[in-house]
């Protein structure tokens, strides 16, 4: 049994170190071999190139690469360009401040938009007026006043009044109106030191008060008007 045992293992050493040989000797380049050992077909190849096998392999990553790069290119040319926003007017542009239900009737309501103050009023279920919000006297906030029963907002400091849809101051307390006044001197006529205030084009669109900041009737006709929500209603 001993005997036996040994020989087994003297076998199985011998079958290993012969199977070890045959496998570098197929591994090394140039080796011949017989076709009872199939090697898979990328070894096949890298012994028949040889020392050729780098090179070939390089080409296949240089052309790899050359693909990536011509794709990168398509996508490049096919990216639309970035919008710049360099020129870009914010002021010139609608902007929601306020739902017109939280708005009471005749009343100012200050709001702010990019740091600015206005005041702006509903005088009717359907319009509303806005000014900026600081009156051309003395500064005070026309919000702080009130609507007259003209329409008008009246600073609340001295009682000056402006027209809400030109900004355009239409009565000072102090002086006389035209109209109740003897005679027209320049006394009883409002001067022109008193400059008007800025009008501010606003609208009720959907429900919600929008504001144009730019100021100017002409460019907010031209610009984008507010966008419609199809949910609403």
């Amino acid at each position: 049994m001993r005997i036996a045992s040994c020989l087994c293992y003297r076998q199985g050493f011998i079958l290993f170190y012969f199977s070890q040989v045959i496998l570098l000797l197929l591994l090394l380049p140039g080796t011949k071999y017989t076709n009872a050992f199939t090697l898979p077909s990328s070894i096949s190849i890298a012994k028949k190139n040889g020392n050729n096998s780098n090179s070939h392999h390089r080409s296949v990553l240089e052309a790899a690469a050359a693909s990536s790069v011509s794709s990168d290119a398509t996508t490049t040319t096919t990216t639309t360009t970035p919008i710049s926003f360099d020129t870009f007017d914010y002021n010139n542009q609608w902007y929601p401040v306020i739902w017109s239900q939280d708005l009471v009737l005749n009343e100012p309501t200050k709001v702010t938009v990019f740091d600015v103050d206005y005041v702006i009023a509903k005088i009717s279920s359907d319009e509303v007026i806005c000014l900026l919000d600081a009156c051309p006297h003395k500064g005070a906030a026309l919000s702080q006043g009130r609507v007259t029963t003209k329409g008008t907002f009246q600073c609340a400091y001295h009682g000056w009044s402006f027209n809400g849809a030109t900004g355009a101051c239409v009565e000072i307390p102090q002086i006389v109106p035209p109209a109740a006044s003897s005679t027209t001197t320049s006394a009883t006529k409002i001067p022109s030191r008193a400059s008007a205030t800025t009008a501010v084009p606003a609208q009720i669109h959907q429900g919600m008060v929008w504001i144009f900041p730019g100021g100017n009737l002409e460019k907010a006709l031209l610009a984008p008007p507010p966008p419609n929500n199809p949910d609403y209603g």
